[in-house]
């Protein structure tokens, strides 16, 4: 074991190796995504990605590896990372695709949209592969607000709120974690701060190692 994975080595002890040996999937390489995805790589998991943007001045303020201006997400955190990363627009048709020559411990939603964060939700229950997701972190500035709950017991998130409701309308038997923030929205549009996109990731990235130690 090199130096780089000792100091996990020290902390998880026994579990190391179990930990090392899991493969999770993070849809999405934002602000949330991207500092999730950094913190179990960072660990020695076998992580991998999907996101389908480009880097721009605007995620500057929030986002890891965004001085790459103009260059795909998938493509920087592969290199930053030497990890498998992809570039999709994620559907139910392209996310089944994709995953049919791929498996995964765990499933990772950071995205935002609602229809996607769903089809993948519904995919992650059908195929037993377990299943985290993030609400929104736009707009806040409180990390001590976040909390942790299933998909139906969630409170004061819109994107939270807007996922239970299709989720319902599609008459969703599964449970999985939600992270989301109870703090009342700082502003209308989407204002950003990276003490709470990264709070956020960093709280999935808890939640993940926990799951994958279970």
């Amino acid at each position: 074991m090199s130096e780089r994975f000792a100091r996990a080595r020290l902390l998880f002890q026994d579990n190391y190796d179990k930990l090392s040996s899991k493969k999770v999937l993070i849809c999405g390489l934002g602000g949330v995504g991207g500092m999730c995805f950094s913190s179990l790589a960072r660990v020695g998991i076998n992580v991998s990605g999907i996101d389908k943007d480009y880097f721009e001045a605007s995620n500057q303020n929030r986002q890891l590896h965004s001085e790459n201006i103009g260059l795909s997400k998938a493509s920087v955190f592969a290199e930053f990372y030497k990890a498998n990363c992809y570039e999709l627009l994620i559907t139910k048709e392209s996310f089944l695709e994709f995953l049919k020559d791929k498996e995964f411990d765990l499933i990772i939603d950071c995205i935002d949209d609602v229809k996607a964060k769903c089809d993948i939700a519904e995919i992650a229950y059908e195929k037993g592969i377990s299943f985290i997701s993030s609400g929104g972190a736009a707009k806040r500035i409180d990390p001590l607000k976040l909390k942790v709950a299933n998909w139906d017991k969630t409170k004061m998130c819109a994107l939270a709120k807007a996922v239970r409701l299709e989720l319902k309308k599609r008459r969703f038997k599964g449970k999985f974690k939600m992270a989301y923030s109870e703090e009342e929205p700082m502003c209308v549009g989407l204002g950003s701060f990276m003490g709470m996109t990264a709070s956020m990731g960093l709280l999935l990235s808890s939640l993940a190692i926990k799951q994958l130690m279970k």
